[in-house]
């Protein structure tokens, strides 16, 4: 930001008096000039004079000119202190204004997050906010995607936005766990402003917006909303994952218990019972002991419950698993060797799977 001496010593009237007082000594002619020559303040000098810089930083401000070189000194000195003591308030109110935005941005964006649940919401939301505070001519939200391993878009400000930037670009943004501001690859006279959704080491997708310009604090107010939303997001997953796992329970429970009338079913859970803790016990061994090839044992199973019968397996090794986690000191290991797998890797998986948390974790947990 330029300093202009005209402007300041209209404006610091202390300064101006004080210059004057100077001036009333008539120790020497002298005057102040600013960059462009033009005169400011005193009475220019006769043809034989000195002149000083005056200097905030490595801005030139301007000038002062007098026949006498210690008057010249003196004065140039006393502006320069004053318009770097100036200065120095300038930076102090812009950091002062800029820590001010970015606190109230923190609760103001926590308040509107508490009353967000889906994560398309909390991606809208934040590019919402962003927009508050950053000058963007659009802008994307991006989520990194599990099962693909890829990034899925949750919600952006322009719908031809996807389009104006290469997916693999996005790709390495999100997968990047940074916050920078580069250079658009398909225009160079825009800017691209990011922030990965990150919590700890994992990366939960990426805030991105593309504008003329952006600056340092644009980043860390990006970044600062950024932390917000991957914190909101990976709640709304928890919350979105446990409902589904909820509902998904209650309704094989109520299915079960009606099978559980039927007397095939009732020989079918004993069979199942009494065979899952080996594991070469099968569908088609499940069906030889019931007398059914595997075909008709899934109709008749299909008739009576949502359930398979690879799933049902599955569920009776599972709640024995879960069974000795609860009441033996027995290795995860150990469990899975016991109620039927024979690969405890595949063991742990399938249980993070259908509870959203490992053996040990779930163990661990209070009841």
């Amino acid at each position: 930001m330029k300093t202009s001496l005209a402007k300041t010593l209209a404006r610091k009237k202390s300064l101006a008096d004080l210059l004057q007082q100077v001036a009333d000594l008539r120790l020497s002619t002298w005057c102040i000039e600013d960059v462009a020559g033009r005169l400011v303040f005193g009475k220019p000098p006769g043809a034989a004079m000195y002149e000083y810089p005056v200097r905030v930083g490595n801005e030139m401000a301007g000038r002062v000119k007098s026949e006498n070189p210690g008057a010249a000194s003196f004065i140039a000195a006393l502006l320069e202190n004053w318009l770097r003591q100036e200065d120095e308030k300038k930076q102090l109110g812009a950091e002062t204004l800029h820590l001010y935005r970015e606190i109230n941005l923190i609760f103001s964006f926590s308040e509107k997050l508490s009353a967000t649940l889906s994560v398309e919401a909390i991606a809208r939301l934040s590019l919402q906010e962003a927009g508050q505070i950053i000058r963007f001519d659009c802008g994307a939200v991006y989520m990194w995607h599990e099962n693909t391993g890829k990034a899925q878009l949750l919600a952006q400000s322009d719908n031809r936005f996807s389009e104006k930037i290469n997916p693999v670009f996005f790709q390495k943004i999100v997968n990047s766990g940074k916050s920078e501001i580069i250079a658009a690859p398909a225009d160079a006279a825009q800017m691209i402003l990011y922030t990965s959704l990150r919590l700890g080491q994992r990366v939960l997708g990426a805030i991105v917006l593309q504008g003329a310009s952006f600056s340092a604090a644009d980043l860390k107010l990006l970044a600062t909303l950024g932390f917000q939303a991957a914190a909101a997001l990976e709640n709304s997953v928890r919350h979105e994952r446990a409902t589904a796992q909820a509902l998904k329970e209650q309704r094989e429970k109520l299915t079960l218990e009606m099978a559980l009338k039927n007397p095939f079913f009732k020989e079918l859970m004993a069979v199942v019972e009494s065979g899952c803790s080996d594991p070469a016990f099968s569908v088609e061994t499940l069906a030889d002991k019931l007398h059914r090839s595997v075909s008709q044992l899934q109709r008749k199973i299909g008739a009576m419950t949502e359930l398979t019968p690879v799933q049902i397996i599955r569920d009776v090794r599972l709640a024995r698993a879960k069974e000795l986690l609860r009441t033996t000191e027995l290795s995860v290991s150990e469990v899975a060797f016991r109620v039927g797998f024979n690969d405890p890797s595949y063991f742990t998986r399938l249980f993070v799977r259908e509870m959203n948390c490992t053996p040990s974790e779930w163990r661990d947990k209070p009841r």
